[in-house]
């Protein structure tokens, strides 16, 4: 299902929802993100399926008891079918200034997930998950506190990115919740503000 709310409406939205996660359940904020603005790795191809995959609306993170769950909302999730080449990252600076990646891929339509962080490489994380929800165009990434050192804040940020054939050729596309386009190659951005425990 296709639809680009206005940048208003959605941040109205992102407001409404961080009133109603109150204390007792988690702190929440959501970066609302224009759509439209995919970025290509290859000049000749133009907006299509393959783009609307990946074009973020919303990112959405809750800093939970037990887990910080990231929730992108994008364009039409089920639009070119290609969930082997789909893949969406998110970035989390703890307060202490420690640095992870937790990257989900969609082989097959079935989520993986694997927690990086910048020293050790792999980090190894029971309760790590991913999910695709079609019928809502999001993708969730829930990452246990225990395995990013149970931070007291964190900020974070996320991009998506798939490639393949949209008509002009072969090309990568990405969008990073947080620019104008991708991340095209330079680190994914972070949000200002930092995400507190409930």
């Amino acid at each position: 299902m296709r639809f680009r709310p206005a940048l208003t409406t959605l941040a109205a939205t992102a407001a409404l929802l961080a009133t109603a996660a109150g204390p007792a359940q988690a702190e929440t904020q959501v970066r609302a993100d224009p759509g439209g603005d995919v970025a290509f790795t290859n000049p000749s191809a133009s907006p299509g399926p393959l783009a609307d995959t990946v074009d973020i609306l919303a990112l959405q993170g809750a800093h939970r008891t037990n887990a910080l769950v990231f929730r992108f909302t994008v364009a039409d999730l089920a639009a070119s079918q290609r969930f082997d080449a789909l893949t969406a990252e998110v970035r989390i600076r703890t307060l202490g200034g420690r640095e992870y990646a937790a990257v989900m891929t969609a082989e097959s339509g079935r989520p993986q997930v694997f927690l990086n962080d910048g020293t050790t490489g792999g980090v190894d994380c029971d309760g790590l998950a991913g999910r695709i929800v079609l019928d809502r165009d999001q993708l969730v990434v829930t990452v246990p506190r225990s395995c990013v050192r149970n931070p007291r804040s964190v900020r974070f940020g996320g991009a998506t990115s798939s490639f393949g054939d949209d008509g002009g050729g072969q090309t990568d596309v990405h969008d990073d919740a947080r620019r104008d386009g991708g991340s095209g190659g330079v680190p994914i951005r972070l949000g200002t503000r930092e995400l507190r425990r409930a």
